[in-house]
């Protein structure tokens, strides 16, 4: 018994070091992605460039603001221990490091508000019509979003996890969501990109 519980703890101990360490790595990479050092592979437009030239692009919805004025969140989307980066507003980007890329996938300007500590955020796709969403799983350029809870209240039409509800359980559902605490954002400055 005795072994068996050395064993588990050598693996445990070496699955904490691992995990770590990808913290470390990705914490790095993502730096040098801010700082422009790193060139970042875009998912949207599926091919490497710096973060300055992904900004310079912009997204379906037209240029974006300009870079001074965004801030940048830093985030365990998916809950796997490595920090993924949103930077938000200004752009919608999300930023992850797995291997040795770092992925960007740009969002619509509505489609990541008021982004939670936990990775969950409030999504809209209309003026009555939104979505409670979190990161479920990153796959290299895929990644898995999971609908806590949609909301269309021109037809409406409540759910949770997929599933139809009433308003009230609906309300009660989101009430704990957005208990949660905000994702403390920071200036894009290289000051705060130093910082964390």
């Amino acid at each position: 018994m005795k072994r068996i519980f050395l064993r588990f703890t050598a693996v445990f101990a070496f699955v904490l070091l691992l995990t770590g360490c990808a913290a470390a790595d990705a914490v790095a990479a993502l730096k040098a992605v801010l700082k422009d050092d790193l060139a970042l592979f875009s998912v949207d437009h599926d091919r490497y460039m710096t973060l300055d030239e992904l900004w310079f692009l912009g997204c379906d919805e037209g240029p974006y603001m300009p870079k001074e004025h965004s801030r940048f969140s830093v985030v365990d989307m998916d809950g796997d221990g490595i920090p993924e980066i949103v930077i938000n507003p200004g752009a919608c980007i999300v930023l992850r490091h797995e291997g040795d890329t770092v992925y960007a996938w740009q969002f619509g300007s509505r489609h990541m508000q008021m982004l939670r500590k936990d990775g969950s955020y409030y999504g809209s796709s209309g003026a009555s019509s939104g979505a409670y969403v979190r990161i479920k799983k990153f796959d290299g350029k895929t990644f898995e979003e999971e609908y806590l809870g949609e909301e269309d209240e021109f037809e409406g039409e409540y759910k949770i996890r997929g599933n139809k509800v009433s308003k009230e359980d609906f309300d009660l559902m989101i009430a704990e969501l957005v208990a949660r605490d905000f994702a403390e954002e920071l200036e894009l400055t290289e000051e705060n990109i130093e910082k964390w």
